[in-house]
């Protein structure tokens, strides 16, 4: 089963930070909630109170496929709004921020130099999502710091739901179909990400 359109952008752009350079997980803010797909009335805003996933992995840049000691931590937030209208449309907007240090030994750089090391992830496809990149060398290690730069995403079509679950079918363009597990209760909504090939994520958000 596939994750709904909008957790599967939330996720993308919360896990953008390890992808942007080759990384493959990050650590988000946020203790996470027991989470039960027992359904209730979706319809109304909701305002994105907080996210959570699992816990940092083992990241590796692509200057450094060859050596399993490289390492990364990061931590990722996101605002936005939620609208689920009772004519079963609906609107996503999301902005995620974040940033993490990526820790490379020099032992794993064949000669090369921390500068060296910073300058070929700034020449990455994907470097346009850093807004500022230092990696200062301490003697053993290149310790790369990277921010990255506020992205926003807005995701609109139809949905349903059925006990527990809401499934979303996006407008052309803008995500793609799927279906996410979701529980209210009172002013709170909680939604479970199901994806296989993503990590798992919770969105907790509290009605305007």
């Amino acid at each position: 089963m596939r994750s709904s359109a909008f957790t599967i952008a939330l996720a993308g752009a919360l896990f953008a930070c390890g992808g942007s350079h080759g990384g493959d997980g990050s650590q988000l803010l946020g203790a996470c909630p027991t989470m039960t797909n027992c359904g209730g009335n979706i319809v109304g805003t909701w305002s994105i109170s907080n996210v959570c996933g699992p816990g940092a992995n083992s990241m590796k840049a692509g200057v450094l496929m060859n050596c399993p000691s490289s390492s990364a931590t990061a931590n990722t937030s996101a605002t936005g709004t939620l609208t689920f209208n009772a004519d079963s449309t609906y609107t996503v907007t999301l902005t995620s921020t974040g940033g993490g240090t990526d820790v490379f030994p020099k032992s794993c750089l064949n000669g090369q130099t921390c500068a060296e090391v910073q300058q070929t992830i700034q020449q990455s496809p994907t470097a346009g999502q850093l807004s500022s990149l230092t990696c200062p060398d301490d003697g053993t290690n290149c310790n790369c710091t990277f921010v990255l730069a506020p992205q926003t995403s807005t995701d609109t079509g139809t949905y349903s739901v059925s006990g527990g679950t809401l499934t979303t079918a996006p407008s052309a363009g803008t995500g793609m179909p799927g279906a996410t597990q979701y529980c209210v209760n009172g002013n709170e909504i909680s939604f479970a990400s199901t994806s296989t090939t993503s990590p798992t994520l919770i969105v907790v958000a509290v009605k305007k």
